[in-house]
């Protein structure tokens, strides 16, 4: 794709994505940076697994990222288009994953971020302390 040059183009540029966004499949994004200490590779493995042998790897897309920002908690992942995210995930987890959230659109209380100040159990990761208060920024490569 030719260089934006102008708002307009811009403007068009955000919609088509979002237009886009909405017909994608399920996204399972896993941190592959500080939590592969901690066992984010096997986890990710295990998920990939899991959706094939639910027969759902068309559907779902396993992506490593970078750092989600709670390195004390890793694992950590998140899946959109939900906006859930799941700490200290074990390859264990995975079945779970699949078939409570990915399936059912349940979510899972043992995964969640536990707020230390309120105890209170936190599925969105839009709502967690950590990232409440932050802007999202977001570069694209366009070609």
């Amino acid at each position: 794709m030719k260089r934006l040059s102008s708002i307009g183009e811009l403007g068009w540029f955000r919609n088509k994505v979002l237009a886009q966004e909405k017909l994608r499949k399920t996204r399972i994004h896993v941190c592959m940076t500080g939590c592969r200490a901690y066992g984010a590779a096997e986890v990710r493995d295990a998920l990939e697994g899991e959706l094939v042998k639910q027969g759902l790897s068309d559907q779902v897309e396993v992506r490593s990222t970078g750092c989600h920002g709670l390195c004390a908690k890793a694992p950590v992942i998140s899946i959109d288009p939900l906006g859930i995210q799941y700490q200290e995930v074990a390859p264990e987890d995975a079945a779970e994953i699949v078939e409570k959230t990915v399936i059912e659109q349940e979510v899972i209380e043992r995964l969640l971020y536990v707020d230390p100040k309120t105890e209170e159990k936190i599925p969105l990761e839009k709502d967690i302390p950590f990232y409440s208060r932050q802007t999202r920024v977001l570069r694209w490569r366009i070609r």
